[in-house]
């Protein structure tokens, strides 16, 4: 498993490489995406390409919705705090 976060950095992180970060900065912003940290190594991030900062954002919608699939996979077990967040979320018309 955890090669499998490892090789989802690397391959997550090519984007990054096209634009000059270094290989160790750009497995970090990935992995901090795909985790839904928010951490960030990158110092002015405005001055990145638009494509570049696109894929930065897109890279923490899977950490955020696994972390929603998480809670609504576990929590209904409980019973009221699954159906609790489950309304809680969005309704997306």
């Amino acid at each position: 498993m955890a090669l499998s976060w490892f090789t989802a950095a690397i391959f997550g992180g090519i984007p990054f490489l096209f634009e000059g970060v270094s290989f160790l900065d750009a497995v970090f912003e990935t992995m901090s995406g795909f985790t839904s940290t928010g951490s960030t190594i990158l110092v002015d991030i405005e001055s990145y390409s638009m494509s570049l900062l696109f894929w930065r954002s897109f890279t923490q919608w899977p950490g955020g919705m696994g972390i929603i699939v998480l809670f609504i996979a576990i929590l209904p077990k409980p019973g009221v705090a699954g159906r609790q967040l489950f309304r809680a979320l969005p309704k997306i018309s």
